[in-house]
C-alpha cells in the first residue's frame, strides 16, 4: 500500500484515539500546522484522486496545491522518518498516558 495512504490511516487512528495533533507534532518533530494540513487537506485529496484513477504524482501535486505550508520536496524528504515515527507513536502508549 502507498506510504502516504498508510500515514493517513495511522494518523486517523491516532486522532480517533484522542491523540492531539500537538502531541503528534512533538513526537515527530514536524510543525503541528504542517501535520494538520497533511491530515485535513493534502492526504484526503490525494486518496480521493487515487481512488478516482489519478496517478500518484499528479494526485500528490493536486493535494499539495490545497495548502501553502507543505512542499513536495520537503514531504518526500521526510516521509520515511515521519511514517516511522507515527507508526511508533501508534504502537506506544498515548502521550497523555506517559505523563
Amino acid at each position: 500500500m502507498d506510504k502516504l495512504v498508510s500515514l493517513y490511516e495511522r494518523m486517523k487512528k491516532l486522532r480517533e484515539a484522542g491523540v492531539r495533533m500537538k502531541d503528534i507534532s512533538e513526537e515527530t518533530g514536524i510543525a503541528s500546522s504542517v501535520l494538520s494540513s497533511l491530515y485535513s487537506s493534502v492526504l484526503p485529496t490525494y486518496i480521493n484522486l487515487l481512488s478516482g484513477g489519478c496517478g500518484t504524482e499528479s494526485a500528490l501535486d493536486q493535494g499539495l496545491q490545497q495548502v501553502n505550508n507543505v512542499s513536495k520536496r520537503k514531504l518526500q524528504g521526510c516521509l520515511d522518518e515521519l511514517y516511522d515515527k507515527v507508526c511508533l507513536l501508534y504502537t506506544s502508549p498515548s502521550p497523555r498516558d506517559r505523563q
